[in-house]
């Protein structure tokens, strides 16, 4: 009950900076970071449409299509962290914009969002938008490459909504913007850029390969080494994971040893099933 109560916790805070991002910075300029944000905020300003409600429905379909694919513990995460970036939304709407400059906007706008998403990814969450449907997508396509198709996704969605707005400014300060929030979220998620490798010592080893093999779906590979000072035999383990799967696996190896030999290291370019 703890630990729901604190990942909730986690995520309201987290969707609270994201709805702030986009409210204080990001709408008034026209700037968005990708995703439901462009498409939120291009329908605002061509209609007048509400961007939290434009924001829940959109998320929402996204979640119907869920459901039969992703787990119940990541739907139920997943619901929280749609359902309060649409109430945060709701309730930062009628504030006046924090910043007049358009880049400083694109700026601080894009560090907020790319804050508050981090926040929710460390408590298992997510706020919706391009990520969630590439997770989806990852389960009917599973070598589909995440990081680079959400990027994909995102660019266009921006070109788009630059092209609908009649401002090709918009498109740049909206690049500029999604590659700050990409960066201060891979900040959060103990800095990297695409993926992360990780390697393990442990007296352990097993049980920490089969508890991430079962809780993550991932791959481990068993080294065997020799330890330099003590001339034991000892196992190694390597992972290669997804960013916002770090403080998971490192959660994993704590929970079965706590004095675990860890180090986690930037995966720039990984190929192969599951990436």
């Amino acid at each position: 009950m703890k630990k729901t109560l604190t990942a909730t916790a986690k995520i309201a805070a987290g969707t609270f900076l994201v709805a702030f991002g986009i409210c204080a910075f990001l709408l008034p300029a026209k700037i968005s970071t990708g995703g439901v944000g462009t498409i939120s905020t291009v329908l605002f300003y061509r209609f007048g449409l509400s961007v939290s409600a434009l924001s829940f429905g959109i998320n929402g379909l996204l979640f119907v299509l869920a459901i039969k694919i992703l787990p119940r513990e990541e739907l139920w995460k997943n619901t929280v962290g749609i359902a309060l970036l649409s109430l945060w939304l709701k309730a930062l709407e009628p504030i006046p914009s924090f910043c007049r400059e358009s880049l400083l906007s694109a700026l601080f706008g894009g560090a907020l969002v790319g804050l508050g998403v981090g926040i929710a990814c460390l408590a298992g969450g997510s706020t919706g938008g391009s990520d969630f449907a590439v997770v989806i997508l990852k389960k009917i396509f599973p070598r589909l490459p995440f990081s680079a198709t959400v990027l994909i996704l995102d660019g266009i969605i921006i070109l788009a909504g630059g092209v609908l707005l009649g401002d090709g400014d918009l498109i740049f300060l909206s690049l500029v913007s999604l590659y700050v929030s990409n960066r201060v979220m891979d900040t959060v998620l103990v800095r990297g850029s695409f993926s992360k490798s990780v390697i393990i010592v442990s007296e352990h080893a097993s049980s920490i390969a089969e508890k991430i093999a079962a809780g993550l779906s991932r791959g481990v590979t068993e080294l065997y080494a020799r330890g330099f000072y003590e001339k034991k035999e000892k196992k190694i383990l390597l992972c290669v994971v997804k960013n916002r799967e770090v403080a998971r696996l490192l959660k994993t190896v704590q929970s079965c040893d706590s004095a675990a030999f860890t180090v986690v290291t930037d995966a720039r370019y990984v190929r192969g099933k599951g990436f």
